[in-house]
């Protein structure tokens, strides 16, 4: 059980990726890009056995694009800077496709677009049935 959805902690967000809990708050996506939990998300993200795995992946593409359209603050922006640089070109594709787009959002080569780094993993097709049922649309 997450003891704050909306703050959680690495141990609960790691807990939770591996169990069949429920989703623990409408918003839970945005109360995980709090900073703290980022290397729980790319762990997950890393592990193709993860339950979650996808979801964390959405993760990953939440904590970038929130970065870009709330925060936009330069502390925030270096961060993601260096933890991407913690991803090799020798990883899985989708989390080295993450790093690739995800530099290019933050130099500026690509344009941001919400619906594809907020809402990445409920635009995919074999996750639809998935957000309808985790309170997304």
């Amino acid at each position: 059980m997450v003891v704050n959805p909306f703050d959680p902690n690495p141990q609960d967000v790691k807990r939770w990726m591996y169990s069949d809990e429920s989703w623990p708050e409408q918003d839970w996506d945005l109360f995980l890009a709090n900073g703290r939990c980022d290397e729980v998300l790319l762990e997950c993200a890393r592990d193709l056995q993860c339950p979650r795995r996808d979801f964390a992946l959405h993760c990953l593409y939440f904590l970038v694009g929130d970065v870009i359209y709330e925060t936009r603050s330069v502390v925030r922006v270096a961060k993601v800077q260096e933890f991407l640089s913690s991803v090799g070109d020798k990883e899985d594709q989708e989390l080295v496709d993450w790093k690739k787009e995800s530099i290019e959002l933050l130099s500026g080569e690509r344009e941001f677009d919400y619906e594809y780094w907020c809402n990445h993993a409920f635009k995919r097709q074999d996750l639809e049935s998935s957000a309808t049922e985790l309170g997304h649309s």
